[in-house]
């Protein structure tokens, strides 16, 4: 399960594509992966890589989207309605993908 993540680290100038590089390093219980990108990501499109890294290792995505909701609000103070409408609003299909857990993880609450 999600346990933290940290972001943004500068990693410098990648002179190949001639972009910034930034790291993000999500720790899970059992993993870490630090994903680059050429952008400082919001906090909300961080999401996306949060949903990236558990699609592909197979694990629970909803499960982990509201965890990494719960960390934003615990930490930034934003609320879950914001997050949920921000992921409906512009990310449609990634949303009704996992719509069923993620109000059943949410109803938990």
């Amino acid at each position: 399960m999600l346990a933290d993540i940290r972001f943004p680290a500068y990693s410098g100038f990648n002179e190949k594509t001639m972009q910034f590089v930034f790291l993000h390093t999500i720790y899970d219980t059992e993993f870490e992966e630090t994903i680059s990108s050429n952008t400082m990501l919001t906090h909300m499109e961080r999401i996306l890589s949060v949903i990236n890294v558990y699609e592909k290792r197979k694990l629970d995505v909803a499960l982990n989207i509201v965890l990494y909701w719960l960390y934003l609000n615990r930490n930034f103070g934003f609320r879950m309605s914001v997050c949920v409408d921000w992921l409906k609003d512009y990310h449609t299909i990634i949303y009704a993908k996992y719509r069923d857990d993620i109000e059943r993880y949410l109803g938990m609450l």
